[in-house]
């Protein structure tokens, strides 16, 4: 008995080495949207950083879940506690969107960068996001691509939902997209997926910045006016099943 008790011990201990690197592994998933350089998404067992176009880093782990957003250009933090990111958001202004609880599953297994994903779409009507085109509609579709292959739990999907506006779900965004006037308009679109191990300084918080409080001043400096103006889509929509 005591043999069969050391060899059981003896197997534990041969696979806790494989076990700990399996849970101290990164996924590193690259998203293209209106800009050149892509959005790196890299998710950890309990952690999650941003790099997002043109200089900004949202970091955030468990298990309080405050963020914080550095900006390279303003060398400006902006720290939001949990509570007040989850009721006013992140960075970009709340979508105008529908949860996508109102939308229709798409059957049929689809693979997006080799991973199995979930497809839902939903049919609606599109104003112009100009106001002189206001009164200009036409028939739009949104498509929504999620996977569960790579593991996220809620908090790491909200905060990278807050961030970009995309819907949030029980898997991870890939691409969210719609369709109007004969074309597609790429929200996020995921690139391309890979696995690292885990590094501590890859989800450091970069040193020699400026930590603020006030959401306002830090989005609209000089610095990121710009910046602001080219992530938030100021277009409206109106959405029905059809």
């Amino acid at each position: 008995m005591k043999i069969l008790i050391r060899l059981v011990l003896l197997l534990a201990l041969a696979f806790a080495p494989a076990a700990r690197a399996a849970d101290d592994s990164v996924w590193k998933i690259e998203y293209l949207n209106t800009f050149p350089t892509p959005i790196v998404l890299y998710l950890g067992k309990n952690t999650l950083k941003i790099t997002s176009p043109p200089g900004y880093v949202v970091l955030s782990n468990g298990p309080k879940w405050d963020a914080y957003i550095f900006n390279s250009a303003s060398k400006e933090c902006l720290f939001l506690p949990y509570a007040k990111w989850k009721k006013y958001g992140i960075g970009k202004l709340f979508a105008d969107f529908p949860p996508l609880a109102q939308y229709e599953k798409v059957h049929g297994n689809e693979k997006i960068i080799g991973l199995a994903a979930n497809h839902f779409s939903l049919k609606g009507i599109r104003h112009g996001a100009l106001w002189r085109d206001r009164d200009k509609s036409m028939d739009c579709v949104y498509h929504y691509f999620g996977t569960d292959a790579i593991p996220t739990n809620e908090s790491q999907r909200e905060v990278f939902c807050a961030w970009l506006g995309v819907p949030l779900s029980k898997d991870l965004p890939l691409i969210w997209a719609s369709s109007y006037g004969g074309e597609n308009k790429f929200f996020i679109s995921a690139k391309s997926a890979t696995k690292l191990p885990y590094a501590a300084s890859l989800f450091a918080k970069p040193l020699n910045y400026k930590t603020v409080l006030n959401t306002t001043k830090f989005y609209l400096s000089d610095q990121n006016v710009s910046t602001i103006e080219s992530l938030v889509d100021i277009g409206t929509s109106e959405h029905a099943h059809k």
